[in-house]
């Protein structure tokens, strides 16, 4: 994918929104392979954690 990009990676049913969640991505910048691990507390998926996101001009849940 173009950086600045996005893509839906992954459909989660929301009965799972009361989990932890964990995603993790690997990605090369150059010819360095990296891991970035995302972790989303239980319950933090929800529509009241909602906020624009400037980059993607789309709302979205920001992970901590």
């Amino acid at each position: 994918m173009p950086a600045n990009s996005f893509a839906r990676i992954e459909l989660i049913q929301p009965e799972l929104f009361a989990l932890d969640n964990r995603f993790q991505v690997s990605f090369f910048e150059g010819n360095t392979l990296f891991d970035k691990t995302f972790i989303f507390k239980a319950n933090s998926i929800k529509e009241g954690a909602l906020r624009m996101i400037k980059q993607l001009q789309k709302k979205g849940v920001i992970c901590k």
